[in-house]
């Protein structure tokens, strides 16, 4: 193949991966949080340290599990979005994450049930990358209220892509735990058991 024919066939290569690279970006869209999803705020309830009964069941907050109690309110996979706290700002933990199982939730995290055609796990991705500084409305401490949360907004593409990148960023966040781990611990067979030492 002459050298001209092998430059024209690079262009058009080009041509051509730029143009599925725009149409695939084309295919997303723009919307709002209370439009993809239904808020279960009000089927949450808190309880004070000394209502909780020692259990089996997760019992939730603003940053995650911080409580195993005796019943569950919740027997589904939801989406839990921190409401206050100063982890919204500081982002020392997760503000955003996914509760499967059976569990409780107390009123310091928004429950979002994901609407058909929206997966849960890309939801949680795109609302854990957000900079939520101008979305707070607290003052004694940050806060997110459901009316603000409701207008947020989220870009999102169509179900089977949002299931491609959910999964294709599981396997990235694994891998970089992996190698987080990797400088502290690693394991040693000894006598049929598991030995972790210092690196």
């Amino acid at each position: 193949m002459s050298p001209i024919r092998r430059q024209n066939v690079r262009k058009r290569g080009r041509k051509a991966q730029i143009g599925l690279f725009y149409l695939f970006w084309c295919s997303w869209e723009q919307r709002k949080l209370g439009d993809i999803v239904d808020f279960l705020d009000g089927q949450r309830k808190p309880l004070k340290e000394s209502e909780r009964t020692k259990g089996k069941y997760p019992y939730y907050g603003a940053s995650g599990i911080i409580d195993y109690i005796s019943d569950y309110l919740f027997d589904e996979n939801l989406v839990l979005l921190s409401e206050d706290g100063a982890n919204i700002i500081d982002r020392n933990y997760p503000v955003c994450f996914i509760a499967t199982g059976q569990y409780w939730v107390n009123n310091h995290a928004h429950v979002l049930k994901v609407k058909t055609g929206i997966i849960d796990k890309f939801i949680c991705e795109s609302l854990e990358r957000l900079d939520y500084t101008k979305f707070n409305t607290g003052t004694a401490q940050p806060k997110l209220n459901q009316d603000i949360c409701q207008k947020i907004v989220i870009t999102i593409p169509n179900e089977d892509e949002q299931k491609y990148i959910s999964e294709f960023l599981d396997r990235i966040n694994n891998i970089i735990t992996l190698h987080q781990q990797e400088p502290f611990l690693y394991a040693n067979s000894v006598n049929g058991g598991v030995e972790l030492c210092l690196q």
